[in-house]
């Protein structure tokens, strides 16, 4: 389980980082357009709101935390509240895809194997 939380983690690490480079790419394009020469004041400005607006980007997603996990407990109440009062919504959700083999034999893969997991990360071990 500790791994499980340990590779979610690391992906969502992974992600930021990207973000944060991507946006940081924008950033020095922006350092490179004002080095360029000389611009109109009203480009000038535009480009440093731009850049401020990054850094704060930036800053944010450095102290973005990952998303905490789903107790089973938290789950099995889910899954009990909707099989009391169905929600076309959420059941919408929970599937993945619908195989037809024929017309009274059909197969269902729920999106909850990729909350949960091949191993039972999060939910049931």
């Amino acid at each position: 389980m500790d791994n499980c939380i340990h590779d979610r983690t690391a992906g969502f690490n992974a992600a930021i980082k990207k973000q944060i480079g991507e946006k940081q790419g924008q950033y020095d394009a922006l350092v490179g357009n004002l080095s360029s020469g000389a611009l109109p004041s009203e480009v000038v400005a535009d480009i440093g709101q731009r850049m401020k607006a990054l850094k704060d980007e930036m800053e944010a997603l450095r102290e973005t935390t990952p998303p905490q996990d789903f107790t089973t407990e938290q789950i099995t109440a889910w899954l009990e509240l909707l099989k009391a009062d169905p929600d076309d919504r959420a059941i919408h959700l929970l599937i993945e895809r619908i195989d037809v083999k024929t017309k009274t034999d059909f197969s269902i893969t729920s999106t909850l194997k990729s909350v949960l997991g091949e191993n039972g990360c999060g939910g049931w071990t």
